[in-house]
Parts: C-alpha cells; structure tokens; sequence
C-alpha cells in the first residue's frame, strides 16, 4: 500500500497536462478583442447601385442572373472600346464609312449610359456620373460636323498633308496655350515672316504651297522652279526687286493658309481629347470585372438565412455556457459571428433592398461577439483563480511545490504570428514554439515529482516513518503541485488560443483584402500602360519606351556649333603651264572654293555626345524632343495618381497579412516592387531628364539657326564666286574661236591671223593669204584684247580677281597668248605668202634681206665657190631659188650651179609679181638679179678653171721623176754619204731647175688664168726654188763630209734626216714621209701607219701651204743602233681662199735607229709629227 502514491504523482501530472492541452481542432479563429478588429473588407462601394438594381434577379441565385447582368456590362465596354478604337490618337483626320458606323453605335450606347438607371448604375460603378458622358456625346457631334467641313474643302487632303509638316513645328505652334483655347498656330507677322523663309528654301513647302495657291486660291501665276532656283542665286538687283514685289504677294496668301491649317489643327485637339478621355473611359469599363464580385455576392445572399438563425441563437447559447461553464460554445460563438460578418454580410451592399438589413445584422453579431467573449474570459479567470487557491490552501509539511510562473501574453508574440505569416502563411514556428514551452513546463513539473517521490519511498524504508515523510504530507505535495500546474498549463492554452485564433484572422483578411488588391492594382496597370503607349501627333510618340529612346540620344550637352563664317578667302596661287585648259586654271581656285564649300557644309556637322550631329536634323530632333517632352509631361497628374494609387495599395498590403498561397497577391507585391514601382521612378526620372535636356537643347537651338543661316548664306555667296568663275572658260573659249591657231609656217614665227581671212583659210586655201594683208596689226591686237576685257568685266570675273588677287588678268593673257597668235610678237611689216610643197607658207622681208647678204658674201669666184655659196644657201631653206642638187657630192659639194637652169627663178618673180607689199617685192627682185650674176660669173670661172688644169698637168710632166731622183739621192746617202751616187743622182735632179722654173715664170703672168691660179703658180715657183735649193746643198754635202766614227756619223745622220723629214713635210710628199717610218712602227696613242697616211693626205689636200719648224733636238743614244730623239716641233698651215691659218705645237719623243746607212723611226711614244687641225 505505501508504493501507491508514488506511483500515483507522476500518472496525474501526466494526466493534467494532456487534459489541459486538448486536441487542435479546424476552425475559423479570429484575433481577440472587441468585435471592431475583425477586417470587414466591403464589396467597392461603386458596385452597390449596380446590384441594387439587380437585386431581384440576383436574389434568384442561379448563374443566368450573374451572364444577364454580365452580358449587359459587356455591351456597355464593347461600345466604348470601339469609340475608343476610332478616336484613337494616331488615327486618321478624315472618318470613313466604316468609322462613321462605328460612332453611330458608340453614341447610342453612350445615350442608354446617361439616360436609363441601368447606365447611370453601371457609371457609377466606374466612379462616374452622367454628366462627363453627355459632355463627350455633344463634343463628338461638334467633332463630326468639323471633320465634315474640312472634307467639302477642294484642298483638304493638301492642306492635312501640309499640317503634317508643321504639326510639331516649334516656331508655328503655340506651346502655351491651353488645348480649345484660341488658334494653336498664331497668325502673326513673325510665324507669317518664318513660313516665308520656309516656302522660299524649302521645296517641300513649296510645293505644297503651290497646291494651295492654284487649288483654293485659283491663281495661275506661280513661278516655275528655275525662276525659283533664279531667285535663289544672289548677286543680281533685278532678280531681287523681283522677289520683293512677290514676296508681299505670297505673304498675304501665307497668313490665309495659316488660318485654313489652324481649323485642322482645331480639328486635331478634339479628335485628341475626346480620344483620350474615351481610352480612359474604356480602360475603367474594363477594371470593372463583374463576375467575381456577382458570385461572391450571390453566395453571401444564399447565405443570409443561416446568418439570421445564428444570430436568433446567440443569447441563449451564451447563457446556457455561462449556466454550464463550458467555454467551447463560447469559443463558437466568437468565431462564427467573425466569420459571417467577412465573408456573408461584407458582400451585401449597404444601400438598397438588403442595405438596411445587413446593418442590422452586423450590428446583432458585433453585440453577441463582444458578449461570449467577455463570459468565455469570465469562465477562465474563476478557473485560474480556483486553482490557486487550491494551491494556497495546501498543507504541505515538508514538501513545498515551485510554480513555473508563467507569464507570456499575446502581446509578446503578435509581432512573431505578423512576421511568420508573411513569410510562411501560417504559424507552424511559433506552434512549435509553444509546444516547447508545453514540454518544457511538464519537465519542470515532473522533476519535481520524481524528486519528492523518490524522497518520500525512501522515508518509508524507516521505522517509524518521520511525520514530515508521511503519505499525508506526500498527497499535499501532490494536490499542491497540480494546482501550479494547471494554473500555468491553463495559461499556456489560453495563449495557444488566442495565437491560433489571430493567425486565422490573418488568413480571412487577407483572402477579403485580395479583391481589394486586384482593383487597384488593375488601374495601376491601366495607368502604367497608358504610359508604355500612349502617343500624339503623327511620329513623336511619349511613352516611357519611346521617350527613353529619344532622350538616350541626349548626353545633355548642348554645344553652339561655334561657326565662324569664312573670315577672309586666301586663294591658293594658282599655276599653269603652255597647254593647260582654262580648267586647270580654275580648277585650283575651283577646288578652294569646293574645299570650302565642303568646311561649310561640314560646319553643318557639331561635335555632340562623343560623336557627330547634322545641325539641320539636330534642330529638327531638338524640336521634336521639345514637343516629345511636353506631351509626356503632360502626363505629370497621371503619374501623381499613379503614385498615389501604388501608396494606397502598399498601405492594403501593409495592413493585412497575407498568405504565401495566395499566388495572386504574391505577383501582385513582385510586380510592384520589381516593375511598377522602378517603372514610376523611370517615368519620373525621364520627366526631369526630359525637362533639362528640352530646355537645354531649346536655349541652344536660336544659336543653331542663327549658324545654319550664316552657313546658308556663306554658301551663296561661295556658289555666286563659283558661279563667276565658271564663266571664264566660255568666255575665253569664245574669243579664242575668233582667232585660230593656223599652221602658216613662216620664218619668225606664227602671228594672229584677221578673222576674215582666217574664216576663208578654214579649209586650208592658200590662196586667202596670197596678195594679201593676212596679219593683224598692234591696233587690231589692242582693240581685241580690249573687247576681250570688257567681257570679263561684265562677268564681274575682274571685279572677283581685283578683290581676291586670283591672277584672272594674268592668266588670260597667258591663255591668250598660249592658245592665239595675238600676244607673240608683233607681225612682219613685209611679207608674203606662198604655196609651196602644199603647204602654205610665210615669206618675208627678212628673209630675202638675209639671203642677199649671204650671197654677195661670196666675194671670190673659185674652186671654192660651190662650197662657199652651198653654205650661205642654206639661208636659202625653202630652196625658192631651185638650185639644183647632186646625187654624189663633187669635192664634198652637193649643189650644181653650172647646171642651173634659164627658168630657176621664174618661181620667185612670180611671187614679186604677185606681192602686195612694194619693199618685198623690191627685196625678192634684187636677190633674183644678184644670184643671176653670180652664177655667170662662176661660169666664166669655170672655163678659165679648164684651161688652169692644162697648165698644171704640163708643170707635173716637166717635174717628171724629180721626187723619185730625190727619194733616191736621200737613200743612198742615207746608206754612204760619200756614195759617187748621191753626187749624180743629186746632179741629175738639179739639171730640171732650169725648165720648171721657167715655166712657172711664164704662167704667173698668163691673163687666160684667175688671179687664184695666178698666184697657185706663184707658190709652186717658190716650192721649187727651195726644192732645188737643197738639191743642190745636197749635192755639195755629200762630195765634201769627211769619214767620222759611228756614233758621231750617226748623230750627224739623224740631225740631217730631220732636215729632210721637215723638208719632205713642207713639200706636202707623202710618200717620202711614209719611208721614213719603219715597218713595224707605233705610237703612244694607238696610231697606226694607215692612219698617218690618211693623216697626211687630207692635210695636204686641205692646206695650201704648210710650213715645218724642228727644235731643241737632243739625241740620246740607247746602245747598239739606238737612239732616243726628243724635239720641239710647229706646224703651221694655210688655206687661202678662206683666208685660214692654223698652228699645231707638240713635244715629240721618238725612238730612230741608224744601220750605218739609214735613220728609221720605229716609235713614237710621245707627241705627234701627222695632223694639223
């Protein structure tokens, strides 16, 4: 019996913890608290006049009533969404047949909208009444009566073509105006100056404005397009005071055309506004998803009568738990009234049929909710406080029992439940937190109990028993102990209740609050959509996409293109050759103003954003970015609602926790956080960028006009130059024409021909030029370059040379003289043409004044005669005096003047008879008379010449063997001086003394022969006289030179055998010379024996005398039979007849050999004895 109670203790604390953690049971817990914390999340309050009016129908329950009711709300969205599709933005001005339709129908649901209950309950569903609706019927009407307007107008396709390319023009458009209000294109003196300028450079805009003029104006008078390009090229006072009568003209049709477009432009506003507002019409129309809501409503009314029975049933069940103290029919009754309260009456509208009621109901379950409540804490605390005092009132001996003390609160975990809930969706962590704690109190509880049992079996072991040991005392403990536990385990329930409890309020709010939710976060992505797409006007679109694109081209920096204009033209120095076209003139100055020309349009080109801009498209991008950036900023309200939209569905989200399964809601939060809102801030990001940049880029854009148009006109005035250079070369092509270049040859040259004659030679007919004045004169040249001048003056081409120094002047005088005769030298004054060898040639007075000279320049008649006046006949080039000419030259000459005919001047007369020049025909008689003369006179001498022949022929027959007894007498005294030989042979020799030199006397003085012939006898007497001379000396010598010894005989021998080769030398005997070379002999520079006798015979046939000097002979002797010789040698020879005289000094070193008999030369290797030059 004593173990009883030990085993007892533990199996009741067991048994008092699970009765006091009973099993979790299913149920819709909700937050503790008065019933104002349950989230009643309400059906939209927009929604309460659409089911009022379906009240009856819906209160059927069936799906028919929900497709009626949804049927009828797509009709209402189909009409606005296909008004929407034909006012859309980018669409077109004009309405078609089709679109017409469409309106039609669109106006006739917009009119059941406004007028029947129906309409008005489904606006207000959008949040709207009927009074935007009415406005936008009658705004449409306006719309379609204007549109039909503009179509009656013969123009109006030009005129909606020619909006479109002004519809974003900066400068034509009113930016500041209100859209509706007064004309968005001003018609002021300045936007009609700035579409002048347009239509003036713009042949795009002129076009379009000639359309206008002809079409709506009906007049016939637009200028052409060359009279436009005329106008367009400056430089010209007439052309410009013509542009200033039709400039007055065309301004007055300008401001008109303005007022035509500003009704377009009117046109186009309401098309855009009314367009707008029906996409957002059409954008709520589709946020309004009916067929969720209509279920949900239908259920809640399906409901209802469970809702009334419950609420029938609340007091009693309370009093009956409060009667039992049962604390579950309590718990019942709380989460039954928080249930029907969000998810039955939460959907039933608080106006209309069921309004009232649904009130009423809340109301009676606020009351019972807060009521069980209150009595299930009542019931709890009197529990609590029952054991405790059980606890306090034990009589424990020895054992005292330690309560846990356990203390937590709700309070102490709602933060932990928010946070798990959001991250998980349940609780299950902090479930298994207050598990843990269960656990952990039940420890603490059972220890204890081991401890006193093991005490208390102990103290029954002894005898007796201690009374503090006893089983009563044990029970104490234990009912003690029990009573702390239940306190705290009673505590933990409690908690564990109201934890489970919350957690499920969390879940039910957060299923009630994602309806909620999905509205807003469907007109956020309205609203964001609008902004991906939305678009104005024809090409600049303003969505987000869009802008960001257009601004990515943008780095902010906004440079002035900085032109500077052309400051002062330096023109290169332009060069030019003979033959050279005026192109290549030009073209250097050409290419300058070409080079320049293109840095003018390459100013047009901006160094922008780290690349390169074309200045006309960047003014254009500038301005369409302008307009871009006020069309997107026009969206700032947008955005603000926007912003506004995100920050209330964030509050939504904040407020409620939210169950991870709930997909929906878990995109929804994704998408905001890592679309729209980063979405927002680009949009606003842009809105700022956009603003800066339009403003930066609009403060730059004057500075860029004001450098296009210095451009613009830089580029004129370098067109004008080009265009005055460009008329040098016609003009100079022109004059030269008149004076061709004819290939007359003449003497001195080629001179400018008169232009009439040149006109007659143009087939190449002489006869033009024959018997007459063919050249022009200085005066001629002078009045020509004159015109010539005047010409270029009037191309203002000297006007363009004076101011840039382009060497023009210089130039065409260069080309003249390079392509014409004019600039050459001035013209023969006498002269004459002929035709000879056809071909036309010029003779002139010069010419025959020359050749008259050089024939009485050949003075003597002689042998020489023909070669003398052969070579002053070559003056004679053209042969005119047809002297005759020699197959084979005679004495080197080629001409035969014996053989000239009677007739040989019959040409040349015939010239002078034809001469229209007295002093020319003069000239050309007098050198026709005075080589008549000369050619008799050779003649005479020709005949006197025969008769010189026979006289010397008998002179060679008389000499005979002279030169071979000489030759003969040398060589034996060469061999023996003292040979009786020598004596004889010499004797023999001078016994001819007598008879030649008689002879030579007799023809000296003979009258038949020339004073030339005369004096070539003359010479041969005093050749002779010195020949016999020696001969006779010879003879002498060699009978009176006593014997000498070798040496000394040999230098004897080698100084008279110099004596003779001098001898022999001024002789002119070529053959004795020869001998004295021996056969082998050679000299230093490589002559050869047959070259000294060519040497020596065309010297002696040159000269007519030669004289020989031999000085300073030393003779050095080498041994044996040889000797070395060196002397100073001169010759000197003379031709008479040309009167010439040539000398010929050299230093001679020679090597001799002397066999006892004779001296031979065997080499000569230095200086030289065979040419006289």
């Amino acid at each position: 019996m004593r173990g009883k109670p030990l085993r007892g203790l533990p199996v009741f604390v067991l048994i008092m913890c699970f009765c006091t953690f009973p099993a979790e049971r299913l149920h819709a817990g909700k937050p503790p608290g008065p019933f104002e914390q349950v989230a009643t999340a309400t059906i939209p309050a927009a929604y309460g006049e659409l089911l009022n009016v379906y009240s009856e129908t819906l209160a059927k329950g069936g799906s028919e009533a929900i497709q009626e009711i949804s049927e009828k709300l797509d009709y209402y969205n189909k009409a606005i969404g296909r008004i929407a599709g034909v006012l859309d933005v980018g669409g077109k001005l004009y309405l078609g047949q089709n679109e017409e339709a469409a309106i039609s129908a669109g106006l006739m649901a917009l009119g059941e909208l406004a007028g029947t209950q129906t309409g008005k309950a489904y606006l207000s569903a959008m949040g709207l009444t009927t009074l935007p609706v009415t406005t936008l019927i009658t705004a449409i009407q306006i719309y379609r009566l204007s549109v039909s307007e503009l179509q009656k107008s013969e123009t109006a396709v030009i005129l909606e073509s020619f909006y479109g390319t002004i519809e974003n023009d900066r400068f034509l458009r009113n930016r500041n105006r209100e859209i509706g209000v007064g004309d968005p294109i001003p018609v002021t003196p300045e936007a009609v100056e700035y579409a002048w300028r347009k239509v003036y450079q713009n042949s795009t805009w002129r076009k379009n404005f000639k359309t206008y003029v002809e079409t709506e104006l009906g007049k016939d008078d637009f200028p052409e397009p060359d009279t436009w390009s005329r106008w367009m090229a400056p430089g010209n006072v007439n052309v410009e005071a013509e542009i200033l009568q039709r400039k007055d003209e065309f301004k007055g049709y300008i401001a008109g055309l303005l007022s035509s477009l500003n009704r377009i432009a009117k046109v186009k506003e309401q098309q855009f506004v009314m367009g707008k507002y029906v996409e957002e019409l059409a954008a709520k129309a589709r946020n309004l998803s009916s067929g969720d809501i209509l279920g949900k409503y239908t259920r809640a009314v399906k409901e209802l009568p469970k809702v009334r029975a419950f609420a029938k049933e609340c007091p009693a069940n309370i009093q009956q738990a409060m009667n039992t103290r049962d604390l579950y029919p309590l718990t019942q009754i709380i989460n039954n009234s928080k249930r029907y309260a969000t998810d039955v009456l939460a959907w039933i509208p608080a106006t209309g049929r069921l309004g009232t009621e649904r009130e009423d109901l809340l109301e009676e379950l606020r009351s019972y909710h807060d009521k069980a409540w209150e009595s299930r804490e009542i019931i709890r605390e009197s529990v609590k406080r029952a054991l405790a005092m059980k606890a306090q009132n034990a009589k424990v001996a020895a054992w005292h029992a330690r309560s846990f003390n356990f203390s937590l609160t709700f309070d102490d975990f709602k933060g932990q439940i928010e946070q798990e809930f959001k991250q998980t969706g349940g609780i299950q962590a902090l479930k298994q937190q207050l598990n843990d704690l269960n656990n952990k109190i039940y420890k603490y509880y059972t220890q204890q109990s081991e401890v006193v049992t093991q005490e208390f079996e102990s103290a029954q072991q002894s005898s007796p028993v201690p009374p503090e040991r006893s089983r009563n005392a044990y029970e104490e403990f234990g009912s003690q102990l029990s009573a702390y536990q239940g306190i705290d385990l009673q505590r933990l329930f409690d908690l564990r209740t109201e934890v489970e409890s919350y957690a499920d309020t969390l879940k039910a709010r957060s299923t009630l609050a994602e309806d909620e939710v999905g509205i807003y976060f469907r007109e956020i992505e309205r609203i964001s959509l609008d902004f991906k797409t939305s678009q104005y006007g024809n090409h600049v679109s303003s969505g987000v996409a869009g802008m960001e694109r257009m601004l990515e081209r943008y780095c902010g920096d906004f440079p002035s293109a900085g032109y500077v204009g052309i400051r002062r033209l330096q023109f290169p120095e332009a060069t030019y050759k003979d033959g050279d076209d005026v192109s290549s003139f030009t073209s250097h100055h050409g290419n300058y103003l070409s080079t320049l020309g293109q840095n003018i349009a390459e100013s047009r080109y901006i160094s922008f954003c780290g690349g390169k801009a074309y200045l006309p498209r960047l003014i254009e991008d500038i301005d369409h970015m302008a307009v871009a950036v006020d069309n997107f900023t026009d969206k700032q309200p947008d955005l603000e609602i926007l912003e506004q939209k995100i920050a209330e569905l964030e509050t939504i989200l904040e407020e409620h926790s939210w169950n991870p399964q709930q997909r929906y809601i878990k995109h929804i939060v994704l998408k905001l956080n890592e679309e729209t809102k980063p979405f927002v801030k680009k949009i606003k990001d842009l809105m700022q960028k956009g603003k800066r940049l339009k403003e930066a880029g609009l403060a730059t854009v004057a500075r860029y006009n004001t450098d296009l148009d210095n451009i613009e006109k830089d580029e004129n005035y370098i067109e004008e130059l080009r265009s005055i250079l460009g008329q040098l070369r016609p003009i100079l092509h022109d004059f030269i024409s008149l004076y061709p270049r004819k290939h007359v040859n003449g003497i001195n040259g080629y001179f400018a021909i008169r232009p009439e004659v040149a006109k007659k030679y143009a087939g190449g007919n002489c006869d033009a030029f024959i018997g007459n004045r063919v050249f022009m004169t200085k005066d001629d040249v002078s009045r020509a370059l004159k015109e010539l001048n005047n010409d270029l003056s009037a191309a203002r081409l000297l006007w363009m040379d004076r101011k840039f120094n382009l060497g023009i002047k210089d130039f065409v005088l260069f080309y003249v003289d390079d392509r014409t005769y004019l600039m050459r030298n001035d013209p023969p004054e006498h002269y004459e043409f002929i035709e000879l060898d056809r071909r036309c040639r010029i003779l002139t007075k010069d010419y025959f004044d020359k050749l008259k000279e050089a024939l009485l320049s050949v003075e003597k008649i002689d042998s020489r005669f023909e070669r003398n006046m052969e070579k002053e006949l070559q003056k004679d080039y053209l042969n005119l005096l047809s002297v005759p000419k020699r197959d084979y030259p005679v004495n080197l000459v080629y001409i035969d003047l014996l053989s000239y005919p009677k007739n040989g001047t019959a040409f040349l007369e015939k010239v002078a008879a034809d001469c229209w020049d007295d002093q020319m025909r003069k000239s050309i008689l007098e050198v026709v008379e005075i080589f008549k003369a000369k050619i008799n006179a050779f003649r005479e001498w020709d005949n006197a010449e025969a008769y010189f022949e026979e006289k010397r022929e008998q002179l060679s027959e008389m000499a005979g063997n002279l030169s071979s007894l000489e030759y003969q007498a040398q060589s034996a005294y060469n061999k023996d001086m003292y040979d009786p030989a020598v004596k004889k042979l010499y004797k023999e020799a001078a016994a001819k003394e007598g008879p030649i030199m008689g002879f030579l006397n007799s023809a000296i003085n003979d009258a038949k022969l020339s004073p030339n012939r005369q004096e070539y006898f003359a010479k041969r007497k005093e050749e002779y006289e010195r020949r016999f001379f020696f001969i006779r000396q010879w003879a002498d010598i060699s009978a009176r030179i006593p014997p000498k010894s070798k040496e000394s005989e040999a230098r004897g021998a080698i100084n008279a055998f110099y004596d003779k080769f001098k001898q022999a030398y001024e002789y002119q005997n070529d053959a004795e010379l020869l001998s004295y070379l021996s056969d082998d002999w050679s000299a230093g520079d490589g002559t050869t024996l047959y070259d000294v006798e060519d040497y020596f015979r065309n010297m002696f046939n040159v000269f007519d005398d030669i004289r020989v000097d031999i000085s300073g002979i030393n003779i050095e002797f080498l041994g044996g039979d040889k000797f070395k010789v060196s002397y100073d040698m001169l010759i000197i020879g003379r031709i008479y007849a040309a009167g010439i005289t040539r000398k010929e000094k050299s230093s001679v070193v020679e090597e001799v050999i002397f066999d006892g008999n004779l001296v031979r030369i065997t080499r000569t290797p230095q200086g030289r004895f065979w040419y006289v030059q």
